[in-house]
C-alpha cells in the first residue's frame, strides 16, 4: 500500500471512546497519576465544562499533502460530531477528496468518485482528528478505558509526560482479528503547559496482519478558539514519513451537524 493511500486510510488519529468498547474488562487500570495529568491538560485547554459542551465542530483552513516527490496544498474543511464522527473534505484541483469516519466505518472518496473502505481494526481508536480534547474528556468519564502513566520522556529535546490508553474492545471483535495492541494508543503532554502534543499508535496492513506501521499525529500551533485552546496545526506521520498537515484558520462549535454528514 502506498503512503499516499495510507495518509487517509489510516488517519486519525487520531478521537473516540470505542463504539465496540462498552464491556468493562476485569483488568481495567485507572492510574491516579495518569488521570491527574489528563485533568491538568483539560483544565489548561479551557476546562471540562467548556470542552464537554462541544457537540460538533467545523474547521476551515488548508491541507498540504506530501505525495512522492511533490507537495500539494489546497483548501480543506474538517468537521466532527461527538467523539466518533469525523469528516475531511480537501478541494484539490481535480475535485474533492473526502475522508469520512463514523464509529468503525471509514471511507475514502477520491476526486474521481471511487470509494475505498477502511478496515475496522484500523479504526478502533479513530475519530476526530483535529480536536483531541473531545477524546480526553470522554475518556475521563469512561470507566472502561484503562489509563496508565508511562513516565517523563524526551522527544526532540522536549520534556513530555507519556500516558498509555487501552480501550475495552468487545471480545467478539477482538477474537475476529487477534491483533496484539488492538484499541491501544499513547498521548504525550507538555510537562509545562500540559497541552497534548502528540498521539502515537500501531496500525496494520490491510493485506497482511503481520505487517505493522507506527502512526503518529502531532498537535501544534495552539490558539484560543471559542474559549478553548485548540491545536490549529495537525500533522500525520506514518512509518516515519509525513503524509499531510492541516492548518486551520477558523474553528467553530455547535452548528447542528447531523450523523448523515459523516456517512457519504
Amino acid at each position: 500500500m502506498t503512503l499516499k493511500r495510507l495518509a487517509f486510510l489510516l488517519c486519525i488519529p487520531v478521537m473516540a471512546a470505542s463504539a465496540f468498547a462498552r464491556q468493562v474488562s476485569q483488568g481495567v487500570t485507572r492510574d491516579p497519576q495518569a488521570v491527574a495529568i489528563l485533568n491538568q491538560s483539560v483544565a489548561a485547554a479551557g476546562g471540562l465544562p467548556a470542552i464537554s459542551s462541544i457537540e460538533d465542530f467545523t474547521g476551515i483552513g488548508t491541507i498540504t499533502y506530501y505525495w512522492a516527490d511533490q507537495q500539494v496544498q489546497c483548501p480543506v474543511t474538517v468537521r466532527g460530531l461527538g467523539v466518533s464522527d469525523f469528516r475531511l473534505d480537501a478541494s484539490l484541483p481535480a475535485g474533492t477528496r473526502t475522508w469520512a469516519a463514523s464509529g468503525y466505518s471509514g471511507v475514502l472518496i477520491g476526486t474521481d468518485g471511487a470509494q475505498h473502505s477502511s478496515p475496522f481494526y484500523n479504526l478502533t481508536t479513530a475519530g476526530s482528528l483535529t480536536l483531541p480534547y473531545t477524546r480526553i474528556a470522554a475518556i475521563l468519564s469512561d470507566s472502561s478505558t484503562s489509563i496508565s502513566y508511562v513516565g517523563l520522556v524526551t522527544v526532540s529535546g522536549q520534556q513530555l509526560q507519556q500516558v498509555h490508553f487501552a480501550l475495552a474492545v468487545d471480545p467478539k471483535i477482538a477474537s475476529s482479528v487477534p491483533l496484539s495492541g488492538l484499541g491501544t494508543f499513547d498521548m504525550y503532554f507538555d510537562s509545562t503547559s500540559f497541552l497534548v502534543t502528540k498521539l502515537t499508535e500501531t496500525v496494520w496492513s490491510e493485506t497482511d496482519f503481520t505487517t505493522t506501521l507506527p502512526h503518529e499525529i502531532d498537535f501544534t500551533n495552539y490558539q484560543s478558539a471559542g474559549g478553548i485552546q485548540a491545536p490549529l496545526t495537525v500533522t500525520e506521520i506514518v512509518n516515519g514519513q509525513t503524509t499531510w498537515a492541516v492548518t486551520l484558520s477558523s474553528l467553530t462549535y455547535n452548528s447542528g451537524l447531523t450523523d448523515s454528514i459523516f456517512n457519504p
